[in-house]
């Protein structure tokens, strides 16, 4: 199964890009929650916004084939933050911030 995070601007819009992630992901995301990807240099954070499941019929039985999880940026502190989301966040004018805490 394909699993890809689709980046759209604060608020909903247009995709800015996808992310594909490990066709074994287990762990599904919920909307409102917030998701981390590590990178080399650092790392990105999103905003959970919506889920899009997409199933194929296989004889009798529903198999799905794909999630697209569509998410918002947020920012995250400079020390965790990757050079490209930085810009990413600084050019779609992002507020939102990643929670320091879960309390």
């Amino acid at each position: 199964m394909r699993v890809e995070v689709c980046v759209v601007p604060p608020g909903g819009g247009e995709t800015n890009y996808m992310i594909g992630l490990a066709e074994n992901t287990v762990y599904m995301p919920r909307v409102g929650e917030y998701i981390l990807i590590k990178e080399e240099d650092g790392g990105s954070a999103f905003l959970v916004r919506n889920i899009l499941h997409s199933f194929e019929m296989a004889n009798v039985l529903n198999v799905e084939t794909s999630v697209i999880i569509e998410a918002e940026p947020v920012i995250l502190p400079e020390i965790m933050s990757s050079p490209k989301h930085q810009k990413l966040c600084l050019s779609l004018n992002v507020t939102l911030e990643y929670p320091n805490s879960v309390y």
